[in-house]
């Protein structure tokens, strides 16, 4: 618990003025200053307060002293001369009290006394909360460097994943539920030049069915989020309405918590990213933010998969057309060679029709691959420009 949480307590968001202070009898500063070490070493307790408790008993010579966190509204008697109390303070602020109990009164030195043990309870818890949010910052800034450390393999992952679609986004898929904290993530892919056969890949290594794939893609959480084009969270699976209206009981009754992202490209939605997990409300604005981030890396992978796609189609493409010109170039080749011999006269030269038909043919290909090569260029050529991402 830290400092304003111990001063927000009910009964402690009014400020005290200190009440006056009587130094007490050296005998009980010297005690208090034998065991001031005591006093530090609770700090480092997972629990100060019963350490604190019985120092306190033994430097007020009782054995009822108890430290009172937070205050409350319980009346405390001031005039009583056989109890004591005393304020613990937090900045200016009452954060507890001490109670001190014995059955002969407590003198005018005891009251300074434990003043002085007020002041010193306070430090220590102010110690152990400071220590508390040191301890926190430090798990924090541990589980922010592991999640680097995933990321960065993640992206090794994709540079050197090979350029088999599948194989990828089980890769990928895979890596998931350890980087952003659930248990189970799905990878729905929509196809540019298919887009009515997607293709959902699982964690777990598997590829569904087409026909799951469409059902989660028309009634699922993927569903949702292609319609609404936006990252969405459902914290609570079993109240959420959005989610009880699917009708995927059947398949999503493990899971009490999920999210999912699109996967953008310009103006071009290539799939969804979802991770779902059994615990309630586990997932909240940090994790989404995680996972869209990994969305964002995993349609950069995509689209350099559509990218290798068209490369190949323009290569088959060139193989193809190379074959069906060998033949018709190679007649003309001829024919035109024989031409520019000066020794061969002209009507010595045997060409008929279906040596010219050759030659016309083989002309009309070269025109037609040359449109498709410039067609062709011009289609990698808008595909490797930088698109404006869609937020």
């Amino acid at each position: 618990m830290d400092i304003d949480e111990l001063a927000e307590q009910p009964g402690n968001t009014h400020h005290v003025v200190q009440e006056s202070f009587v130094a007490p009898h050296f005998s009980g500063l010297r005690e208090i200053l034998t065991n001031i070490s005591l006093f530090f070493d609770a700090a480092h307790e997972h629990d100060p307060l019963p350490l604190l408790q019985q120092l306190s008993c033994e430097l007020l010579q009782t054995n009822s002293v108890q430290i009172v966190i937070p205050t409350g509204s319980a009346y405390v008697e001031r005039d009583n001369p056989y109890r004591l109390t005393q304020h613990i303070m937090i900045n200016g602020r009452r954060v507890g009290r001490l109670d001190a109990h014995r059955t002969f009164p407590f003198t005018t030195d005891d009251r300074a006394l434990a003043f002085l043990i007020s002041q010193l309870i306070s430090t220590v818890l102010e110690q152990t909360a400071l220590h508390s949010q040191l301890e926190q910052y430090h798990q924090q800034s541990r589980a922010t460097l592991d999640t680097l450390e995933q990321l960065l393999a993640f992206m090794q992952g994709i540079v050197t994943t090979t350029t088999n679609w599948q194989q990828v986004a089980i890769s990928l898929t895979m890596h998931v539920p350890r980087i952003v904290g659930g248990q189970r993530a799905s990878l729905l892919i929509i196809p540019a030049h298919q887009p009515d056969t997607p293709a959902l890949v699982l964690s777990n290594g598997t590829i569904v069915s087409p026909e799951r794939a469409r059902e989660v893609r028309d009634s699922g959480l993927a569903g949702l989020v292609l319609r609404e084009c936006r990252p969405l969270i459902i914290d609570e699976t079993q109240t959420d309405q959005r989610w009880l209206s699917m009708g995927l009981a059947n398949y999503e009754s493990p899971s009490r918590c999920a999210m999912a992202v699109p996967l953008i490209w310009g103006q071009h939605i290539l799939g969804v990213l979802t991770a779902t997990t059994s615990n309630s409300r586990l997932f909240d604005t940090s994790h989404l933010n995680l996972l869209e981030l990994i969305g964002h890396n995993i349609s950069l992978v995509l689209h350099n998969l559509t990218l290798e796609d068209q490369l190949h189609q323009v290569l088959n493409l060139f193989t193809t057309e190379q074959d069906m010109l060998r033949s018709p170039l190679h007649a003309a080749y001829h024919y035109l060679q024989m031409y520019s011999t000066a020794q061969v006269e002209q009507e010595s030269i045997p060409i008929t029709v279906k040596d010219m038909q050759l030659i016309r043919t083989a002309l009309e290909h070269v025109m037609t691959l040359e449109q498709q090569l410039r067609s062709a260029h011009q289609q990698l050529y808008a595909l490797q420009m930088k698109p404006d991402m869609v937020r």
